[in-house]
């Protein structure tokens, strides 16, 4: 089953996310990003729709992966309205609990590793720590990362 995702956040790791995805069968739906331009130069190279409104943010996603800076993660996931899908953060250094009474499902997807926008990585020799309020979300992650 083609897995959907959308991709919150217009830096470096969010742009190897939104490329290397399609390749490993995941469709990107959308890239939100607060910055309208940035956003839209993102979804043009992948194929995928842009907001920079949270309320645009479509709800029927799989996976919704924030790739933000840390001292903005907070305030983006109060702001982001879909309880759909697994909510992944991929910050090392932010505790999965910024999701905590906010998101049902949530989890974090960190790949240890230095990202430069316009270099893709080989995601198979990258170390993917994950972490998530489940059972069942720690394997669905552990699929996905698996990809």
């Amino acid at each position: 089953m083609l897995q959907k995702a959308i991709i919150i956040g217009t830096g470096n790791v969010a742009w190897q996310l939104a490329h290397c995805l399609p390749l490993c069968g995941c469709c990107v739906l959308q890239i939100f990003g607060r910055n309208a331009h940035k956003a839209e130069s993102l979804a043009l190279e992948v194929g995928a729709e842009h907001t920079d409104s949270y309320r645009d943010i479509y709800p029927n996603a799989d996976f919704y992966i924030y790739a933000v800076a840390d001292d903005a993660l907070s305030e983006v996931v109060d702001n982001v309205e879909t309880d759909a899908g697994i909510h992944l953060h991929t910050s090392g250094s932010v505790d999965i609990a910024v999701f905590e009474g906010k998101r049902s499902n949530y989890g974090v997807l960190y790949p240890l590793q230095t990202f430069t926008r316009g270099r893709m990585v080989d995601f198979g020799r990258v170390a993917i720590f994950t972490e998530a309020n489940s059972a069942d979300n720690l394997r669905r992650i552990g699929e996905f990362a698996r990809r």
